[in-house]
């Protein structure tokens, strides 16, 4: 299982508006902005999106949580 906080680089404690606010730092930093991406960052702006679909939705956040439990 893919670890959501560690690709968005915050603590399982963070709040919603850390979580927001990593996300926006992070598309700012491997956006493309328009330029031809390369496979590693088109694969890490995915992650990072992926991740971020997940935390920002407490009932999808929750979930992960508890299965990351086992």
């Amino acid at each position: 299982m893919k670890d959501y906080y560690k690709i968005l680089g915050i603590k399982e404690t963070a709040p919603a508006e850390d979580i927001r606010a990593r996300w926006i730092e992070l598309i700012r930093k491997f956006h493309p902005d328009g330029q031809t991406v390369g496979g590693a960052e088109a694969e890490r702006l995915k992650e990072i999106n992926e991740a971020y679909g997940v935390l920002k939705h407490p009932s999808a956040r929750a979930y992960y949580d508890l299965q990351r439990a086992y």
